[in-house]
């Protein structure tokens, strides 16, 4: 321990022999201050960051002008005088026609879009949430339990309130309780098998009296 001592001594110490002095070199003072928070934890990464590392895809800015080849300028890529309105406005001459087919094509094309970019904005927070060490599957499975747990326990509760003499009419319902009415069934005639032919023979009855012949009939006998 002494012998380290001496050598950092002899580090620190040079003689001039000139000046009869010894020139010491200390080192630069430094003052450590404790931490408030603790030292952030490295995150995780994404799926995305991932396949970015692996393929070797840096991420880069894309520009805010392109070039246009109908106007021969640089346009901006977003905005009122993009290059998506120049295409817009110069596209060829349609007929009428398939005007009603384009219009389609046009609509569905744009749905089709916005659908791919809400699915690239749930990929982005369920990138997000799993980063963070969120398992999703399993809280979607925790809300369809307790939703298929409150039905039931409400469809118990209904049977047990039918369960009463009164059939559930004269007992105490439960808060915000809707009043289930039963729906009285249609009986069908036995002569038709169906609705159809039952409204088909009305029909036909109500034909023959706006026609007169019932009226001409009467007055004959």
């Amino acid at each position: 321990m002494n012998a380290d001592r001496d050598n950092k001594d002899d580090d620190l110490q040079i003689q001039d022999f000139s000046k009869g002095l010894y020139d010491l070199k200390l080192p630069k003072k430094s003052t450590l201050f404790p931490r408030f928070k603790p030292i952030p934890k490295e995150k995780k990464q994404t799926r995305w960051e991932k396949f970015a590392e692996e393929k070797g895809i840096i991420k880069r800015k894309r520009g805010r002008m392109v070039y246009d080849k109908i106007t021969q300028d640089y346009v901006p890529r977003w905005g009122a005088n993009s290059i998506k309105k120049i295409e817009e406005k110069n596209n060829p001459i349609i007929e009428v026609k398939k005007m009603k087919i384009l219009m389609k094509i046009l609509s569905l094309e744009k749905i089709r879009k916005k659908i791919l970019q809400e699915r690239q904005k749930l990929n982005e927070i369920k990138n997000k949430m799993e980063a963070k060490g969120h398992n999703l599957r399993e809280l979607t499975k925790g809300k369809q339990k307790l939703k298929q747990d409150k039905k039931l326990v409400a469809k118990k509760l209904q049977v047990a309130q039918n369960s009463t003499r009164s059939m559930g009419t004269y007992d105490q319902k439960a808060h915000k309780d809707e009043v289930q009415t039963k729906t009285k069934k249609r009986r069908i005639n036995p002569e038709f098998t169906n609705f159809k032919e039952e409204k088909k023979r009305n029909m036909d009855i109500l034909d023959f009296i706006q026609k007169g012949d019932i009226v001409k009939k009467l007055k004959k006998n």
